[in-house]
Order: C-alpha cells, then structure tokens, then sequence
C-alpha cells in the first residue's frame, strides 16, 4: 500500500526541492521556515493520497489548516469533565464544548464536500453515480452501492 503512493511523494519532494532552489537563486533570498515547508508537505501527500488533491491553497485550503489547527488545540487542551465528571460544566464555561461541537461541524462539512467533489468527479468521467466501486483512495472504506 505505502508503495502505492510512491509517486504522489516523490512528485510533491521534488516541488518542494525546486522551491527551495527558486528560493536560493533569488535576486532578494529571504530566510525559510523549513518546518513549515516540511508540514506543507507532509500534508500534501496524505491529502492527494487519501483525498485525491491537494487542500493546501484556496478558501478551502484555508478552512482545512484552521480544522486541523483547532483540532490540534482540543487534543492539546484538557477536558475536565473526563477526570472529574461533576465538574464537566467547566468545559461549557470555558467554550471547550462549543469548540467540539464548531470543529466536529466543520470537519463533518469538509469531509462531506470532499465526498461531493469525489461523486461528482466520477460522475463526470463515467456519466452516472450507479454502481461506483471506486475507492476514495482511504484503503479502507469502498463505496457501497
């Protein structure tokens, strides 16, 4: 399976490597955050791999790192309520169950946009949704019918 996708990374390696030499030939070289090249790109191939494009740029490239950003912070953050369930009113207090509930909607929305956009590609090339055995690339989970 991890060979499968050879090529998504070695083509999204080698963007990144032309970018960092149009960089350095600059007339004007600035400094670069390699960390944030390297998240870019990390992110990059699991979305072509599992999503079938990149959710880098654009608007919904914009939601997209504003999910994954929010969602890192309730990971990061401490849910009182699960240590000490009689004070699990402090997570409605301090906004921690309306950030659940605003990442889970967003990245429900995003999810099912990137399904639409999936049905609608294969609706394209093949004329009908009827019968779809294709796999959204997630290894995992095919179509049902």
């Amino acid at each position: 399976m991890v060979q499968s996708f050879r090529a998504i990374r070695e083509e999204e390696t080698t963007l990144m490597m032309a970018r960092i030499e149009k960089e350095s030939r600059s007339m004007s070289p600035r400094i670069l955050n390699l960390s944030e090249m390297f998240t870019e790109i990390a992110s990059d191939v699991v979305c072509r791999s599992a999503m079938g494009r990149k959710y880098g740029g654009g608007e919904s490239g914009k939601k997209f790192k504003r999910l994954l950003k929010e969602l890192m912070v309730l990971l990061d953050g401490t849910n009182v309520g699960e240590f000490l369930p009689w004070l699990e009113w402090v997570n409605w207090v301090n906004g921690r169950d309306a950030l659940v509930e605003r990442v889970a909607k967003g990245i429900d929305e995003f999810l099912e946009g990137v399904f639409m956009d999936r049905m609608g590609r294969h609706e394209r090339k093949n004329g009908s949704v009827e019968g779809v055995k294709e796999r959204m690339n997630l290894g995992f989970y095919p179509f049902q019918e």
